[in-house]
């Protein structure tokens, strides 16, 4: 991902990539 040191724009990058890695977690783990 790109890191920006201008301000909190790596903020929602990070949320995107929690989402990202939570969504994969849960296709791989069945209810």
């Amino acid at each position: 991902y790109v890191w920006s040191q201008d301000g909190p724009e790596w903020v929602p990058t990070l949320v995107i990539l929690r989402l990202n890695r939570a969504a994969l977690c849960v296709q791989w783990s069945p209810k």
